[in-house]
């Protein structure tokens, strides 16, 4: 049953990607919802590879279509060499074999895989967008439904009790440990409540886009309700982190002006009221324990890394720090080391110089924060931005940003988007075509060597059209 699920994942990504990126990334993100209790209910060896046949789907439509048109924006070209830098160095590793090749092969996946998100990110327009939020905010729709569902007829009815499932079955800690925290449909509650989170600055992007239908608008409106209900609903307290800064940034940085203020303010009233009735959504009150919190961002950002440092600085291995290795292959790890914290996995399998990448990777982009006031996305792109530093700081506490079903992809796909804007291919051929109207008043005096110029600028606007 996984091979086949599989199968229909991949036709299903590949064909649908051919019709739109929009649709591809749809049908990725689908799979991704889905792809928790799926595995869940069917816990072969294949279902453990449904959401990566959707993606190998995804890449095979796309990097044989709009993937291969050539990239004439600076800021593109820059990212794409930033991408091809760390997935080469992934691969490198990869080729080092100090854990078994079956590890290694997952800790590649783990390092590399969804990295490509990011330079699709980069080529999605703005209506793509628009349509790409629509289809989040359905899904969380259907999120939120298996979620009610869990929330008053119980999780074990949705999710056998197996190996796939133990994290489940081990977060019963809410309201005094008499429930368990809400999965939804995903792999577990913190994935529910991470996708929830990533979901809302693209679904907050597109809601304040004008010509949008009165039908569009009401679908994003209950779609953000419904991911910070979720947020709360999955009980889990990064989430909530996440949640904050996009809450302040976006109601205080006047994006939102008249109506459209006054609407989110009442959406998040809502959400609060809600929240306020429900002891299983206030999971969130024990981060008012400050020697809790600190003991657990000691235990995570640790004392572990400097150890690291100095016991792996050519690393362990990739996938040596175990994180989304399947339960059939843990026997195979060699040396496992235990920690909580994404750049301390980094350093374990890829060593000194691939976290330095990542470091340097994340520097370059906190100096690209979205700035052009002609770009009708601008508002959706600088929350993706400030989500992006909140994510990249919060990896310190946690694993999981790069791995997460299928919130690591959305995260990529944010990166991609915010840094390279369509909105400068669109300058560079206004600029192209101002140089040329010069070329042609300077050559008046040789009407030959005008037509050539405004030959040559028609090609490359032509070029620009079709990398649009």
């Amino acid at each position: 049953m996984g091979l086949l699920i599989s199968a229909f994942a991949f036709v299903a990504a590949l064909v649908l990607t051919w019709r739109s990126l929009s649709a591809g990334l749809g049908a990725v993100l689908t799979v991704g919802y889905f792809f928790g209790i799926v595995r869940a209910n069917f816990p072969d060896t294949y279902s453990h590879f449904i959401f990566d046949a959707a993606v190998f789907g995804f890449f095979v439509s796309f990097f044989s279509g709009r993937g291969l048109q050539p990239i004439l924006d600076p800021n593109r070209q820059v990212l794409q060499r930033w991408v091809f830098l760390l997935i080469g160095w992934a691969v490198l590793m990869f080729l080092v074999p100090i854990q078994h090749p079956l590890i290694q092969l997952v800790g590649l996946r783990g390092h590399a895989f969804l990295l490509p998100f990011v330079l699709v990110g980069s080529r999605l327009r703005p209506d793509e967008c628009n349509r790409l939020a629509l289809w989040l905010s359905a899904l969380n729709h259907v999120a939120f439904g298996f979620a009610l569902a869990e929330y008053f007829v119980g999780v074990p009815a949705f999710y056998p009790e197996n190996a796939v499932t133990e994290l489940i079955y081990r977060s019963g800690d809410v309201a005094n440990y008499t429930a368990f925290r809400i999965p939804a449909t995903f792999s577990n509650a913190h994935s529910y409540g991470g996708t929830m989170i990533t979901t809302l600055p693209w679904l907050l992007g597109a809601w304040i886009q004008p010509r949008l239908a009165d039908w569009q608008r009401l679908l994003l409106a209950s779609g953000m309700a419904l991911a910070m209900i979720g947020v709360f609903l999955c009980a889990g307290r990064t989430p909530l982190i996440l949640l904050v800064p996009i809450l302040f940034v976006a109601t205080f940085s006047g994006h939102l002006r008249g109506a459209a203020w006054l609407v989110w303010s009442l959406l998040i009233a809502g959400v609060a009221y809600v929240v306020s009735g429900e002891e299983r959504m206030q999971r969130f009150m024990t981060l008012q324990d400050t020697d809790f919190v600190l003991s657990r961002i000691e235990g995570s950002v640790n004392l572990n890394f400097f150890e690291l440092l100095l016991s792996y600085p050519f690393g362990n291995g990739i996938g040596a720090g175990g994180t989304s290795i399947p339960f059939f292959m843990q026997h195979y790890l060699r040396e496992p080391v235990t920690m909580e914290n994404e750049y301390c996995r980094i350093l374990l399998e890829q060593g000194v110089v691939g976290l330095a990448l990542w470091l340097a990777f994340i520097f370059w982009f906190v100096g690209r924060r979205p700035t052009d006031p002609r770009d009708s996305w601008l508002f959706g792109k600088r929350l993706l931005w400030y989500f992006s530093l909140v994510s990249f700081a919060i990896a310190t506490t946690g694993l999981g940003l790069m791995t997460a079903i299928p919130q690591s992809m959305l995260f990529f796909v944010g990166i991609g988007f915010v840094t390279a804007p369509p909105a400068l291919v669109r300058r560079t051929r206004k600029t192209i075509a101002r140089t040329g109207a010069a070329s042609g008043s300077a050559s008046d005096r040789g009407a030959g060597r005008s037509s050539s110029a405004s030959e040559q600028v028609c090609a490359l606007a032509q070029i620009n059209d079709r990398n649009l």
